[in-house]
């Protein structure tokens, strides 16, 4: 949508759904970019307001392994608070700055195509909107019952 540097927005669109839906919005920042991998930070698409981690409905699980036979399921986006969730990725910024990933230097996969801009947008589109194949309305009637009250 916009690209001013150090930062490019992207809307994302589930293109599957008819009518199409906005899912939510993207700014990637370039700042020290190659000597930092790139950060991600989910935005509503109207506002660019930074979105919690209960309000990005897709993204839930990558499944890997080391072998076929095997896999673990983690959740794409992650956070320790609600404010600041995270695309728990190699070639993220917050990944590399989250204390967890201490180990896991940006500089082992900068050369790698990890991280890049088209390699981001990808993984964001397969399992967000990509992955949203329709609508789901859910109804919940209640009955209940109008009294008049009566004399006595």
């Amino acid at each position: 949508m916009e690209a001013s540097f150090p930062e490019a927005f992207f809307v994302l669109v589930a293109t599957r759904l008819n009518p199409l839906s906005i899912v939510f919005g993207v700014v990637l920042n370039f700042e020290n970019y190659d000597v930092q991998p790139l950060s991600v930070r989910f935005v509503n698409p109207l506002t660019r307001n930074p979105l919690s981690l209960n309000e990005i409905y897709c993204l839930p699980t990558l499944v890997s392994g080391p072998n076929p036979l095997s896999f673990q399921i983690q959740p794409l986006v992650q956070g320790f608070s609600q404010d600041r969730p995270f695309l728990c990725l190699q070639g993220i910024r917050e990944y590399h700055d989250n204390e967890g990933h201490s180990g896991d230097s940006w500089f082992l996969y900068r050369k790698t195509g990890s991280g890049t801009l088209l390699q981001i947008l990808e993984v964001i589109m397969k399992y967000g909107p990509d992955s949203i194949q329709a609508y789901h309305l859910q109804v919940n009637p209640q009955i209940g019952f109008s009294m008049n009250p009566s004399p006595l």
